[in-house]
């Protein structure tokens, strides 16, 4: 694995670590399994493209509340911005269940029309 990766990875850990949660807890709050997390930090896998995406949206969340608890003057703002990504992460997550369901019934359809039979038309 390219050390990009790895130093993204390693990163993945870091942040894990300084939200104090244990591999359950993160995956928890990204909606995926400890097994995968622990995968992804040891290597074994790479995250997807949804992975980073709702990484970028807790990290947006945990500095949000991280400048808040350090007495940042901008609180309210900081506060604005967090609810909005978790109102975005929220969004993004229903309209992934909805592509999701889609592909699904995009299948059943597929398979439906292949098991379908065309009627013969005379000339």
């Amino acid at each position: 694995m390219g050390n990009v990766l790895m130093g993204k990875l390693s990163k993945l850990h870091f942040l894990r670590k300084k939200l104090g949660l244990t591999q359950r807890d993160f995956g928890k709050k990204l909606g995926i399994a400890q097994g995968y997390i622990s995968d992804i930090e040891s290597g074994r896998k790479i995250p997807s493209d949804t992975v980073w995406i709702l990484l970028g949206f807790l990290i947006r969340e945990w500095e949000g509340t991280n400048q808040i608890q350090s007495g940042s003057k901008a609180l309210i703002e900081n506060k604005e911005e967090r609810e909005e990504g978790i109102m975005y992460r929220d969004k993004y997550l229903d309209l992934l269940e909805k592509y999701i369901l889609l592909q699904e019934e995009i299948k059943s359809i597929q398979e439906e029309l292949k098991k379908a039979t065309l009627p013969k038309v005379k000339l």
